[in-house]
């Protein structure tokens, strides 16, 4: 397991004049990051429009970044709220040897910390190789993380849970 160290910016989207993806220049801003100091830098997040981003395109990202000499050093959200989706959009990053990810719950349910446990726990038993990064933004999901969620998650995949990023606020 890698630590997550330094300064991770939260990267942008480079969107075309048609509102597509622009791949290459999504790829040079978060290079230009890292040249700049950054220690790395969070694709496919809030900042990176994770939600408005398709699959495709994100997946044409992911092969075309695979090439980039910073590759390692970029951490990938995925953005779904679909558990299915998370899941194969990770086993395909995972394939291209992309292995850290950040995470958020899925948005618009009411749940709490029992079926948030369950929801990483799913993702894990399906990526073990994954590198978890739990994504705490109350305002986007509808969830907060409790102290003893993160904890337990903690103690039950300390390989896979390597951090929080808390955007509550707080």
């Amino acid at each position: 397991m890698d630590k997550i160290r330094g300064i991770y910016a939260a990267s942008l989207s480079v969107l075309n004049e048609n509102l597509s993806l622009n791949i290459d220049k999504t790829i040079q801003h978060a290079e230009n990051l890292i040249l700049q100091g950054c220690h790395g830098v969070v694709i496919f997040g809030s900042t990176g429009q994770a939600q408005l981003i398709s699959v495709s395109e994100k997946i044409s990202f992911l092969n075309k970044a695979s090439e980039s000499k910073n590759k390692n050093d970029f951490l990938i959200g995925t953005g779904f709220n679909s558990l299915i989706e998370t899941i194969n959009f990770m086993k395909i990053s995972c394939s291209l040897k992309f292995k850290k990810f950040l995470i958020m719950p899925p948005a618009y349910y009411k749940y709490g910390d029992k079926e948030v446990i369950s929801f990483y726990s799913k993702i894990i038993d399906a990526v073990p190789e994954a590198e978890i990064i739990l994504y705490n933004f109350e305002k986007l999901s509808g969830y907060k993380f409790s102290l003893e969620c993160v904890e337990e998650l903690v103690k039950k995949f300390p390989k896979q849970i390597i951090g929080v990023k808390d955007s509550s606020y707080n």
